[in-house]
């Protein structure tokens, strides 16, 4: 291929985040209620934006979900000891 060389032009870090179980955190914040946020989604959540939408529209619009998706919740990783 013209004008194809083996010296490097120009490189960057992909730099994303990821929950501690990998997975994406979709929920309500604890201090505002109205504010709705999806995190963690380490580059490939372009495959599930529709369920995504729909579960930050529940959120935002209806208070709770309607998809089973609980277990992304961000209080799975609130620890509580036993007393």
């Amino acid at each position: 291929m013209p004008g194809v060389t083996s010296t490097c032009l120009k490189h960057v870090a992909c730099m994303y985040t990821m929950s501690p179980d990998e997975h994406f955190i979709v929920d309500r914040h604890p201090e505002h209620p109205q504010i709705a946020f999806a995190a963690g989604l380490s580059g490939h959540e372009f495959k599930f934006v529709g369920a995504l939408g729909e579960a930050l529209m529940d959120l935002v619009i209806d208070g709770h979900l309607r998809l089973p998706i609980d277990f992304l919740s961000y209080k799975r990783f609130l620890h509580h000891d036993a007393a």
